[in-house]
């Protein structure tokens, strides 16, 4: 009688803890796999574009190494300058090797240096992320320079700063 007491007191004791470590955990923000952790990317793109004046739509693919994603591949999925004002829109995906992506939404300005170079400066911002990073969301500021090699081609080198955030739990 008196080992089955014990045995019941354990159980319950067992019981009241389970109960306090959930509402323990229940009380913490689940927002903490959506912390935001610094990111960076240094990439480098090939680009085409194709001149409907005053705009020109670009085309463009490369590599990145990137923060929480390692050596991934990138390219646009859509991207569009105004050649009178150098100001520009784009959206770019960017895929690890194990198949999860970001789409990042860029708005930029583009300065010429010389030319045939461009100083480019602007704001990024993730639209959506597939794997670990579905539901991600971050941004931050970019800024490169695009050298022409050609009449409709050019070569570029990207550098993004800011945060990053998801659901997967960034480390």
């Amino acid at each position: 009688m008196q080992l089955s007491r014990t045995i019941l007191k354990t159980l319950q004791g067992a019981a009241l803890l389970s109960l306090a470590l959930t509402a323990v955990a229940a009380d913490q923000p689940a927002a903490q796999a959506r912390d935001q952790v610094p990111f960076r990317a240094s990439y480098d793109l090939e680009l085409q574009m194709i001149v409907d004046l005053p705009f020109a739509h670009i085309t463009s693919t490369g590599a990145a190494l990137a923060t929480h994603l390692g050596l991934v591949t990138a390219h646009s999925v859509e991207e569009t300058i105004n050649l009178l004002t150098g100001e520009g829109v784009a959206t770019h995906q960017f895929t690890g090797a194990n198949g999860d992506a970001i789409l990042v939404e860029f708005v930029f300005t583009a300065i010429p240096t010389s030319a045939t170079a461009f100083a480019v400066n602007g704001a990024w911002q993730i639209s959506e992320g597939t794997g670990g990073f579905d539901g991600a969301s971050g941004s931050g500021t970019y800024e490169g320079r695009v050298e022409f090699t050609g009449p409709t081609s050019a070569v570029g080198h990207f550098v993004m700063t800011g945060t990053i955030s998801s659901p997967g739990g960034l480390k």
